[in-house]
């Protein structure tokens, strides 16, 4: 239990300490971008015509929804 409890502060304090550094003045545009990307990448995922053209369009997806979480949390912190 005690490792876990150490693991859990390590990432809170390094993922606080990266987000409050990373923020940009208006992240308006950052978060604009990432939903633009993941609509583009979600309807190339919705077209594919074979299975790696869809594992890219996935990675995309991904990409872009964890710059708009991280994003969207250090605006509301």
């Amino acid at each position: 239990m005690r490792l876990a409890a150490a693991v859990e502060a390590t990432f809170r304090a390094f993922v606080t300490r990266r987000e409050s550094s990373a923020l940009p003045s208006d992240p308006g545009p950052v978060v604009l971008a990432a939903l633009t990307v993941f609509a583009l990448a979600s309807f190339g995922a919705a077209i594919a015509g074979n299975i790696e053209s869809l594992v890219l369009f996935r990675a995309l997806q991904g990409l872009s929804a964890g710059a708009g979480m991280v994003v969207g949390r250090a605006v509301i912190r």
